[in-house]
């Protein structure tokens, strides 16, 4: 999963329910962000976009959702939920 056609600085995590980052893509400026794929336990995932600009960032969020639905993972708005 990533994020492209940033328009300023934005960083992309990937955390486990409780909030801890199980992977990130810290990359400089407006350079695209990517996540690779995990092997994921049924359970609930969530998104991290986060950006340290005054003004806010627009960004386009790319998955490989057909491979994700596959292994049973639903993504809704920022949230990834493994359910088998």
């Amino acid at each position: 999963m990533g994020l492209s056609q940033l328009s300023g600085n934005a960083d992309l995590r990937f955390l486990d329910s409780t909030g801890v980052a199980l992977q990130a893509s810290t990359n400089e400026g407006a350079a695209s962000e990517w996540i690779e794929t995990l092997e994921l336990a049924v359970g609930t995932y969530y998104l991290q976009v986060t950006t340290a600009d005054v003004e806010p960032v627009s960004y386009t969020l790319n998955g490989m959702l057909g491979g994700v639905l596959d292994m049973g993972i639903r993504i809704r708005e920022n949230m990834v939920t493994r359910t088998s």
